[in-house]
């Protein structure tokens, strides 16, 4: 079976050294494992690196049955900008003028959302081809671009936005079918848009494969740590890897340091706006440390090093609808979850007992949460969350079963 991809901005096969595959070439690696042959449409701009992986539009045949087609567009600085508005304009006209060209038709399509400009035009492109869609919703745009204002300017904001509100509805009612990472995100979002839930349109996590390290290489990381950055007489360590922006808040692990000064070190890794910053909050406090962005491998070796894992995102609504990225990272490495969030992950670390909830929702300070987390059976937790990773998040799992709802688009 042929089949399409459209998926902005994620890491692919040309950035394999740093980045471990994301939805996309999760699924397009699942289907080749299928016999199925796939065409991925991707951004030539990286949104992750804020750079360009090529200027122009450029087909990259990796084998016969995988081709990834880069779009260009322009670029942008900020996440929140009129010049990331721009630039997704831009890169659907420029995916406009290239399946205009094309003579060979899929049999199926996935189209990650967002962006909308660029959904919208595979879709329409697709729909007009009669060709069955899946859209995969991964983020509440644009309805999560609203709360990034004062309240006083959001009904203006949403006037301005209006044309995005419409392309939204249009995408996502159109669609042959919608899936999203949880039930509770895939319902917020079909709801609002006047769509009713089909039993087609189905919730797929996110997940990835564990990385593969050769135990030279595991304990090789791992002897990088503990002579450039652990503190080995610590008996508990507690690890964040990942983008430091607004989207987290770590300012409460600096009075939790302080107090478990002798028992417990924080390791927070990543790069983002925010990362010097904080570097400069915690000047001083010596069980946290800030060894910058690292690669998968370190990622693994600090993960085997580690009692726990924090996920310090902010309540915002598209995580608590959510399980990220990191949540899973957590259950595939057998770590206790220790985070902020309501919603969903609370949901799951309480009916599963994999971790610790703390902040104002649960009236507990995050030395409260580790507090009772030291006293509680660790080992009985890390088994809770191998259990479950294997049962519901295991990569096998959620990519063979993404897979095959696509394809019996076309049966």
């Amino acid at each position: 079976m042929n089949i399409w991809i459209f998926q902005t901005g994620e890491p692919l096969h040309i950035d394999k050294e740093n980045y471990r595959p994301m939805r996309a070439m999760n699924l397009a690696n699942m289907l080749i494992d299928q016999g199925h042959a796939v065409t991925i449409w991707s951004s030539a701009f990286f949104h992750q690196e804020k750079k360009h992986r090529t200027r122009e539009y450029k087909k990259i045949k990796y084998n016969e049955l995988l081709e990834i087609r880069l779009i260009p567009s322009s670029g942008y600085i900020k996440n929140i900008s009129v010049q990331r508005l721009y630039d997704h304009a831009m890169l659907a006209m420029n995916l406009n003028k290239a399946l205009k060209k094309e003579i060979i038709l899929p049999d199926v399509a996935f189209i990650g959302y967002p962006p909308i400009e660029f959904a919208y035009v595979a879709q329409i492109w697709l729909k007009n081809k009669n060709i069955p869609t899946m859209l995969d919703i991964k983020d509440l745009w644009p309805e999560i671009f609203i709360s990034s204002f004062h309240k006083i300017f959001r009904n203006f904001i949403k006037i301005f936005l209006f044309p995005y509100f419409y392309l939204a509805k249009k995408v996502i009612n159109n669609a042959t079918v919608v899936s999203s990472m949880t039930n509770a995100f895939l319902s917020h979002t079909i709801n609002l848009y006047g769509r009713k839930v089909s039993e087609k349109d189905l919730a797929f996590p996110f997940s990835n494969p564990k990385i593969k390290v050769s135990s030279d290489d595991l304990n090789a990381n791992k002897k990088w740590w503990l002579d450039n950055w652990i503190d080995q007489n610590k008996l508990f360590r507690i690890s964040y890897v990942g983008n430091i922006s607004s989207n987290i808040d770590i300012a409460s692990i600096k009075e939790a340091a302080l107090y478990f000064e002798k028992k417990i070190e924080f390791v927070i890794c990543g790069d983002g706006p925010l990362f010097e910053f904080y570097k400069k909050k915690f000047n001083g406090i010596l069980n946290v440390k800030f060894p910058g962005r690292v690669n998968h491998l370190k990622a693994a070796g600090l993960y085997e090093l580690s009692q726990a894992m924090i996920i310090p995102y902010k309540n915002s609504k598209d995580f608590q609808l959510s399980l990220p990225n990191k949540f899973i990272d957590a259950l595939t490495y057998g770590l206790p979850v220790i985070s902020p969030l309501s919603g969903e992950v609370a949901k799951m670390i309480n009916k599963h007992n994999i971790g610790i909830s703390y902040g104002k929702p649960f009236n507990l300070t995050l030395i409260d949460a580790l507090s009772t987390l030291l006293k509680n059976d660790l080992n009985k937790i890390v088994n809770n969350s191998r259990k479950i990773y294997h049962e519901k998040f295991s990569f096998e799992k959620v990519y063979n079963d993404l897979a095959n709802h696509l394809v019996k688009l076309k049966i």
